[in-house]
């Protein structure tokens, strides 16, 4: 499809996130349904009509009257591999899924669609070990 079609239905659709007063209570180590969008070049964007896409919450950012937010990291059912990729299990449905360590952002709790799973600790660690590993500065 068109990207211009794409950009406008996301623009679209942002603007009522962007009014939509309903915040989910955002749990660290869970996994949620999240309005990720239609992004520019390598930046990884939501599917289906509503431009969602399973995100990993790695750490929420809670300010009253601030900031309602999370650092997440976006999921794919893709087998990808390499040092900016690691693999966890979607435990809801019993499948390997990709964490996509290069895509990890910020996101306001408005993008949240709803709760999907919790995620076991040890594989929320291991993300999180090989994402301090990524970022690390290279020799």
């Amino acid at each position: 499809m068109d990207n211009t079609i794409q950009f406008n239905k996301w623009n679209t659709l942002k603007q009522t996130i962007q009014n939509n007063q309903t915040r989910h209570y955002i749990k660290e180590g869970c996994v949620y349904w999240v309005h990720i969008g239609q992004n520019i070049g390598c930046e990884v964007f939501g599917k289906q009509q509503d431009f969602r896409r399973p995100v990993l919450v790695l750490k929420r950012i809670y300010i009253p009257n601030y900031m309602d937010a999370f650092i997440g990291i976006p999921l794919t059912t893709k087998k990808l591999s390499g040092s900016s990729f690691t693999r966890l299990t979607n435990v809801k449905h019993n499948v390997v899924v990709t964490a996509m360590l290069g895509q990890i952002r910020a996101f306001d709790s408005r993008r949240t669609i709803s709760y999907y799973y919790k995620a076991r600790k040890e594989e929320v660690d291991r993300v999180r070990n090989k994402l301090i590993s990524f970022l690390s500065p290279s020799n």
